[in-house]
Order: C-alpha cells, then structure tokens, then sequence
C-alpha cells in the first residue's frame, strides 16, 4: 500500500486501508484466525497503535520533538534527518496484529497510525498476512 505525506511530521491513520487489504486476503485463503503484520521500510518514519485523536496526535510529535530535539547529530554530517531517524528507532517499524473470526482485533480505541517524520515524502506500507493453520 502506498500513501503520500504532505507535511514534516504527520500521523495518518491507516486502519481503514488495512482492514480492507486483510479482508480481501481473509476471503481469498479462507482465513478465520492468523496474524496481520503491518510494516513499513523506512528509517524516518514510524508505524504505532494508538489512539486517533487531535489533542494526543499533537501530543505524540511533541514528546519525540521532546525527546530528539532538533542537535548536532553525527549523520547530520551525512544527511539532514538524523532526528526523524532516531524518533523512529523509539516508534518501530512494524506491528502485529491478530486475525479472529477473520477480522484483525484492534482495542477500542486503537488505530493504526502512520507517523511521518520526515516529509513530505512517498511512502509505503506492507501488509502481510499468515494464516493460522495449527488446529485445536
């Protein structure tokens, strides 16, 4: 799945396109119970469960911006985005979800969150999904 950001830091919630891209799988193969694996190869940007909400998406970016403030990093000599790089080792870059009843089960609150911290930029997102196939 591809997504494109349009600013520096933004959080773009992709729930929505991942239970699309596992229903249409949970149908193909059959699958009642698995596991979805949502990742993204990028090194300047992260992928959360989280809740959507205004006040605490503002709230996300200002605690990395807290915690990586903007400093004289070491691959800044390389590169500029030394910052996006370390807030993104803090995020991760993939989550695991589980499939039952052939829908992924996210807490009420949860969502699958992009987080851009290097934008804007064309991105990616892999889903993967495996079938549970061991049988009680």
């Amino acid at each position: 799945m591809d997504i494109e950001t349009n600013e520096t830091n933004q959080i773009i919630d992709v729930t929505f396109e991942v239970e699309s891209e596992v229903e249409k799988e949970v149908k193909k193969r059959k699958i009642k119970e698995g596991i979805c694996i949502v990742s993204i190869p990028h090194v300047s940007a992260g992928l959360i469960l989280a809740e959507n909400e205004p006040g605490i998406l503002k709230d996300y970016i200002n605690i990395l911006n807290k915690l990586v403030p903007a400093g004289n990093y070491q691959h800044n000599l390389k590169d500029t985005n030394a910052e996006s790089q370390l807030k993104s080792m803090l995020l991760g870059s993939n989550q695991t979800i589980l499939i039952e009843k052939g829908k992924i089960t996210l807490g009420r609150w949860q969502s699958i969150l992009f987080v851009e911290l290097d934008g804007p930029r064309k991105r990616h997102i892999n889903i993967k999904v495996i079938k549970n196939d061991i049988s009680p």
